[in-house]
């Protein structure tokens, strides 16, 4: 079995302003994480992993590429946008494009696909996690309803497809936040950890940033 796993969005840059806050994101605090806790259990379960990445160009672009050294990619110029829901979708369509050109091109299947951020790391460890492989997991359900996480998704690669509509007619169309797709999601879905929780401050990972 082979997971292709899409990681999305800003992999290093100084001074980013959000939320009142300077801050630098680097991709290197969370990758030891990364490995210790999803990438090496899910290489003991038995799964293959390929990675596929799209981001923006930085100074750590070649380090970045070295270490994952992903199966396809896109690095294009940064810019500062104001909805980044609607980025995080086009990020999204675009790796599931190059998941299936990669499968095409090589004549190969993906048993599930994994999706994550580059500034992610996860406090607890993966045996801890509710994971039903033949369901569409989400890591947990926002602090209102029907709201949920999107930093954190593991489903079946026969659920891409529909994923990739969910986001282009109501992300893109209709500029719905991808913490709202729940209820357009007629899939059947799993929540890795029970409970309600701010996505700054739950008990399965933490967005790791350097504030100034």
């Amino acid at each position: 079995m082979k997971i292709a796993i899409c990681i999305k969005g800003i992999s290093y840059l100084h001074n980013y302003e959000r939320f009142d806050k300077i801050n630098t994101i680097d991709f290197e605090k969370s990758i030891k994480n990364l490995k210790k806790n999803i990438f090496n259990p899910l290489r003991k379960k038995g799964f293959e992993l390929d990675f596929f990445i799209k981001t923006y160009e930085n100074e750590k672009e070649k380090k970045l590429l070295k270490i994952y050294k992903p199966k396809d990619y896109k690095i294009i110029p940064y810019k500062k946008v104001n909805n980044t829901y609607l980025v995080q979708a086009e990020h999204l369509i675009d790796l599931f494009y190059m998941v299936k050109k990669y499968e095409k091109l090589n004549n190969s299947n993906y048993s599930h696909v994994l999706i994550l951020r580059f500034d992610i790391k996860f406090t607890k460890k993966f045996k801890t996690f509710n994971i039903d492989y033949n369901k569409f997991n989400i890591s947990f359900k926002c602090e209102k309803n029907p709201f949920i996480d999107d930093c954190f998704h593991l489903f079946p690669r026969y659920y891409m497809e529909e994923y990739a509509k969910i986001l282009w007619r109501h992300c893109i169309l209709r500029n719905v936040r991808t913490h709202d797709i729940l209820p357009f999601m007629k899939i059947e879905t799993n929540f890795m950890i029970e409970g309600n929780y701010l996505v700054r401050n739950n008990p399965l990972f933490k967005i790791i940033r350097i504030y100034k």
